[in-house]
């Protein structure tokens, strides 16, 4: 048994780190130690403390970060076939103090070398929590080439738990997760997002054979007054074959400029619901239920869709199967549109009136044959057109 101690000045490791293109790191810290020869046991703990710095090394997009301290206090061993983890405490802060993350754990967790079992003090408690807070997306900007990360800023808390044996592990949120203020850029500094805020609750639970993750109270705003809003779950399975995943959303949102890009169209804010269900599996995806409603501010419809039956579409070969062929695979109602919509799309036209009512079915034997089959009038009213001044 003894006592350890180490003191690294920046300049010790200086031309090592530069040779490996890594920023400069400074540490120091202090603990016991304990090592039986008979029966090559050995323990430590301690704390460790120290600070990171230059850390456009990594990315010329950190430089803005400046430095970053850690501090972290441990106490762990192992004995015979047995690993011991008492305690894991790990703490980055940034260079105005600020918390940017941490890393607890909660409890005793055993790790048999010889049968690669988990065994926890408290089973059915948490085992350890993680926690980010305001950390700059810059970071990822390595991962995210060519795309530019302008700004934005990621907090998540995560609480862990697991089954005694390690069999299976949750993950959930206590806090939800924060994506704030993200601006991001295509190689040609266009911007795909911007200042786009989004929370949620996510969760994931993890087993060998099965993996079920949910995004809870999912919330996607804009300075625009875009938004969207609602759940989306997955539920994995055949993870040692070819996964299938089974998937479900129930999404609403708000469009107020969203659109604009892709549809030259002053349509004013739109409402729109969204339910989709299905799997999708290797080059196969089956949608079992999908509708879609978009009603026009102040509640008058648009336009809605329902899936009528189970669609199969071959990612590869990009074919769309229905499950019977000879009915109907779709069902379309029109609500009321204004004839204005089409002049962007008619060069020198002036158009006038509404199309209102209408309901369309969709029968789909493939992509090259499609019948439409109206099932209620399309009517129009008040129409006027004008082509070139005539």
């Amino acid at each position: 048994a003894g006592t350890w101690e180490i003191a690294v000045r920046t300049e010790q490791l200086a031309a090592l780190l530069a040779g490996l293109g890594l920023p400069e790191t400074a540490a120091n810290g202090s603990g016991k130690f304990s090592f039986k020869p008979d029966t090559n046991a050995i323990a430590a703990s301690g704390d460790l403390q120290g600070q990171v710095t230059q850390l456009q090394k990594l990315s010329p997009a950190l430089e803005a970060i400046g430095a970053v301290q850690f501090k972290t206090t441990f106490d762990g061993g192992v004995a015979g076939n047995l690993a011991r983890l008492e305690k894991l405490e790990l703490e980055v802060t940034g260079p105005n103090g600020s918390k940017l993350a941490q890393i607890s754990s909660l409890q005793r967790v055993d790790y048999s070398l010889v049968d690669q079992k988990v065994t926890l003090a408290k089973p059915g408690t948490e085992v350890a929590r993680i926690a980010l807070h305001e950390v700059p997306l810059a970071w990822a900007q390595s991962m995210a080439k060519p795309m530019i990360i302008e700004s934005g800023t990621l907090s998540l808390v995560l609480a862990i738990e697991a089954e005694p044996d390690g069999s299976r592990i949750r993950a959930r949120a206590p806090e939800p997760l924060a994506l704030r203020n993200v601006t991001l850029r295509d190689a040609q500094k266009k911007a795909l997002l911007e200042k786009v805020t989004l929370t949620t609750r996510p969760s994931i639970d993890y087993s060998a054979t099965k993996i079920v993750a949910q995004l809870a109270d999912l919330s996607v705003s804009m300075p625009s007054g875009d938004s969207l809003s609602g759940t989306i779950s997955a539920d994995v399975t055949q993870l040692a074959s070819t996964p299938s995943t089974a998937f479900a959303a129930q999404l609403r949102a708000k469009v107020v400029t969203a659109l604009k890009p892709y549809f030259p169209v002053e349509t004013g804010p739109l409402a729109v619901e969204i339910t989709a269900e299905g799997r999708h599996q290797g080059d196969i995806l089956t949608l079992t239920k999908s509708s879609t409603t978009v009603n026009r501010e102040g509640g008058g419809l648009l336009t809605a869709q329902e899936l009528l039956q189970t669609l199969s579409v071959d990612l590869k070969k990009t074919t769309v199967t229905a499950q019977n062929p000879t009915a109907a695979a779709a069902r379309l109602r029109l609500g009321e549109i204004p004839l204005a919509w089409a002049e962007p799309f008619v060069a020198n036209s002036k158009f006038g009136g509404n199309v209102t009512g209408g309901t369309l079915e969709i029968s789909l034997r493939s992509v090259d044959d499609v019948t439409l089959t109206t099932t209620a009038p399309v009517t129009l009213k008040g129409v006027s057109a004008t082509m070139e001044g005539k």
